[in-house]
């Protein structure tokens, strides 16, 4: 189990950026742990609730773009009587997913095997009523989101909307100490799943050490944090158990999200879109700093 979370973490980081290496064999069963992860990882109900209500709210559309193979988002319209198209990296994961998206019919939806920041040139401008995704900008680097908001844009409608779940650095976070951190992780979510508090963890253990020079995560610093915690401050056993499926889960991994504050993601967003609503679910940890937003494209792009 342990090698196999650690394939899909190096699997996933090769996603929609860029820069990425598109090789199908490297996807390889990677939809297979998708249970292994909670919010704020993957969506949580209210999440899901949340992108169906704005879909049904959006109900003059005829074309949808999803953006990656979210299970939970694909979901949501597969009995919509829609034309959709899901644009992934890899067919492979694509096709995995439908382990967790058992209400899909792939005769339903077109798949597009693409980098997102090349649909422009797979689709004409203003070819879709409506973009969902999860969590979509933050797999973009820094130096492309902007270009990646603008080929968005373009590929709406007028009036057309982008509905993506966000993520805003907590900076609260910076001012504590790593393994106050993690033993208050501990306390807030004693009562939760042990996949919930491994995913609150180093969640908050990423926000912590994010580079902002860079706009990424300084890795080493949190597994360094995790490690030492284990050894000094570790109060029982159970801590060290789900500390350790941390580390089974993400050392070795490349993947390394694109970071900003609110403050900066927001001042990106606002030269391409106009935010229409801003949703929070209640019902995990932390979910202020990862919220549903309805996107409308601006008039002048």
């Amino acid at each position: 189990m342990r090698s196999a979370l650690l394939t899909f973490f190096k699997e996933i980081t090769k996603r929609v950026l860029k820069t990425h290496i598109s090789d199908d064999a490297d996807w390889s069963g990677a939809g297979k742990h998708w249970h292994n992860y909670s919010s704020p990882f993957r969506p949580s109900k209210t999440d899901v609730k949340t992108y169906l209500g704005l879909a049904e709210s959006l109900n003059e559309f005829s074309k949808v773009l999803i953006l990656g193979s979210t299970p939970e988002i694909r979901n949501i319209f597969c009995t919509n009587e829609v034309n959709v198209v899901v644009v992934d990296s890899s067919e492979t994961i694509y096709r995995s997913m439908l382990r967790f998206a058992k209400q899909i019919d792939l005769q339903g939806e077109r798949f597009v095997q693409a980098d997102w920041l090349n649909l422009n040139e797979i689709f004409a401008k203003e070819s879709f009523d409506c973009i969902f995704g999860d969590l979509v900008l933050r797999n973009i680097s820094g130096v492309d989101q902007h270009l990646f908001l603008s080929i968005m844009a373009g590929l709406l409608k007028r009036n057309g909307h982008f509905v993506t779940r966000i993520h805003y650095v907590n900076e609260n976070i910076f001012k504590l100490k790593s393994n106050y951190l993690i033993q208050l992780s501990f306390d807030e979510a004693k009562c939760l799943h042990p996949l919930q508090i491994e995913d609150l963890i180093v969640s908050r253990l990423f926000d912590r050490h994010t580079d902002f020079a860079k706009k990424n995560i300084k890795r080493y610093a949190v597994e360094t944090d995790i490690k030492e915690y284990i050894k000094n401050n570790a109060r029982n056993i159970q801590e060290k158990t789900i500390l350790s499926n941390v580390l089974a889960k993400w050392t070795g991994s490349s993947r390394n999200w694109t970071q900003g504050t609110q403050v900066e993601i927001d001042r990106i967003i606002d030269k391409y879109f106009i935010v229409q609503l801003k949703t929070i679910s209640t019902d995990y940890l932390d979910s202020a700093y990862y919220p549903v937003v309805t996107l409308r494209r601006q008039a002048n792009v």
